[in-house]
């Protein structure tokens, strides 16, 4: 008789902050890797309210993140929100766009996102309209959500709250490369870092410049908006190719271009790479 598979159900929140003593060590990163785990990251009390009752129905292992910096904050919350059975439109994965724009997209979660709304107020001023996009869901996230905004306003600029390495910014980046979202972009993808970075003891005197604040976000914003980018990161398969010629005629090889050249690199050229600073 044949034994049928059985799947275990581990209905488990865990709801920590997100930052350690030092501040700029931030746990997201860590639970990102581990497989099965669901990671959310709220930002406002309507956040907490949708993903914690999402969280506690799910039944895998879910990691519900607090940035103990928005303790003391107060948020605005609607009239439905205070309805015991209240239950948003919006899924457990699911990014909300607070602040719609046509000139950049800005990617943010938890306290990232109240940097962001800082400096869309400034940007406002100097008539930049910014998209603003508050994730929630670090693992899955909703890239459907991103790449809709990318393709309106053509540039992305990331906002990771702590140290930027091997970071949520860095998994956004490859699905922008990979799902051909690059195609629609005028200038790098951007994260916003802190000032400085240093390490071990630098942290006592150096922590609250390590982390991004509203002026790096707005910083960061208009290094988007530029129109020259002779020397970012950018690379486009027509300036490879043209690189790969010249190279050729100068070594009086040709042998190796006109392999190159009977290939059919028509769909490349249209299509750029780009990698986050």
């Amino acid at each position: 008789m044949e034994e049928k598979s059985k799947k275990i159900r581990v209905p488990i929140v865990l709801c920590a902050p997100s930052v350690g003593i030092q501040k700029t060590r931030d746990f997201s990163e860590w639970y990102n890797r581990y497989p099965s785990l669901k990671v959310l990251a709220p930002y406002d009390c309507e956040d907490h309210k949708d993903l914690l009752k999402a969280a506690i129905r799910d039944e895998n292992p879910v990691i519900f993140l607090e940035n103990k910096k928005l303790y003391d904050t107060t948020f605005p919350i609607t009239e439905k929100y205070y309805e015991e059975d209240f239950i948003s439109a919006l899924d457990i994965y699911d990014a909300k766009i607070v602040k719609e724009g046509s000139d950049v997209t800005i990617v943010a979660y938890s306290y990232g996102v109240q940097l962001a709304l800082e400096a869309h107020e400034q940007l406002k001023k100097e008539n930049i309209r910014a998209e603003i996009i508050n994730l929630r869901s670090l693992r899955p996230f909703d890239f459907e959500t991103i790449s809709k905004s990318v393709k309106k306003t053509h540039r992305l600029v990331i906002v990771e709250y702590g140290y930027s390495f091997c970071g949520i910014s860095s998994e956004i980046c490859i699905e922008v490369v990979k799902t051909g979202i690059s195609d629609y972009l005028d200038a790098p993808v951007l994260r916003v870092p802190g000032d400085k970075h240093c390490f071990l003891l630098d942290y006592l005197f150096y922590e609250s410049n390590t982390l991004p604040t509203a002026a790096n976000v707005v910083k960061t914003v208009k290094k988007s908006l530029q129109k020259n980018y002779e020397n970012e990161r950018t690379f486009r398969t027509e300036s490879i190719l043209r690189k790969i010629e010249i190279r050729n005629l100068e070594s009086k090889d040709s042998s190796i271009f006109r392999k190159i050249e009977s290939r059919n690199f028509d769909s490349m050229i249209q299509r750029s790479v780009c990698f986050p600073l």
